[in-house]
């Protein structure tokens, strides 16, 4: 999965040279093709079984990748850019990982586009972030008002 995702970066650092570019290439587009095969139904094709694990993992979390990526775009699209509070507790924030939060509690980003930027934070956890950044802002001119 490494090799995939990583391939192109690797290469441009240096890494790997052309030729193992290529193989990825290569063995990437054959599981693009059994994937393809497996979802018009097609399955009889004789695949090497590690293609077509591959090529079925694939399909399987195709659904939750492009959710997470119409989240994304939602996210970004609708005031992404949301102010954070400097004293926000983030291990509170409903559905957000210790992890994450750990690491939002240690930068403490200013604004949803800031936590967007901090290393090792998920499409999930920016989610939430934002989902409690917008009741956050909500929430401000209610509280103004009964002031």
């Amino acid at each position: 999965n490494a090799d995939a995702r990583l391939g192109e970066l690797a290469h441009a650092a240096g890494l790997i040279d052309d030729a193992r570019l290529d193989g990825l290439r290569r063995r990437l587009e054959q599981v693009d093709r059994c994937a393809e095969a497996l979802a018009r139904g097609r399955e009889g094709e004789a695949w090497p079984d590690w293609i077509q694990r591959k090529a079925r993992a694939r399909l399987v979390y195709a659904g939750y990748i492009e959710r997470e990526r119409r989240e994304i775009a939602r996210i970004r699209g609708e005031s992404g850019n949301l102010p954070l509070p400097a004293d926000l507790d983030y291990f509170a924030i409903e559905g957000l990982n210790r992890e994450s939060a750990e690491r939002l509690a240690r930068v403490r980003p200013s604004s949803t586009a800031q936590a967007g930027r901090i290393p090792g934070m998920t499409p999930g956890a920016l989610a939430c972030v934002w989902a409690h950044a917008r009741l956050l802002r909500r929430r401000a001119p209610a509280r103004a008002a009964g002031e």
